[in-house]
């Protein structure tokens, strides 16, 4: 496994809200980053060569969508960079369940 100088790397679980998380705080700007619903692992994923917004949306059984409303990089008012997740079916639409993500910048 090789590294690029200045690669940056932050996973973590919160819950899931049914409401928009604001920014989850990875210190930088991601290029890619997944969310995990642990519960039924369905997960969606973007990276920089998709518009912000879009992602890519695997089911459980592996079936791969694309879906035009999904989790973006953000930052909050204080500036803290990372992650906004929305209001999202089959990832943050519960407040039962756990979610992992990473983020890669």
């Amino acid at each position: 496994m090789s590294s690029a100088t200045g690669a940056r790397y932050a996973a973590g679980q919160v819950k899931a809200t049914n409401a928009e998380l604001k920014v989850l705080t990875v210190g930088f700007t991601p290029k890619k980053f997944r969310v995990v619903n642990l519960t039924n692992q369905i997960q969606v994923e973007w990276n920089s060569g998709l518009p912000v917004g879009t992602n890519l949306k695997r089911i459980a059984d592996g079936t791969l969508s694309v879906i035009t409303s999904g989790v973006e990089p953000g930052s909050d008012a204080a500036g803290n960079k990372g992650l906004k997740l929305p209001v999202l079916a089959d990832i943050n639409d519960t407040t039962t369940e756990s979610l992992a993500w990473e983020a890669f910048g």
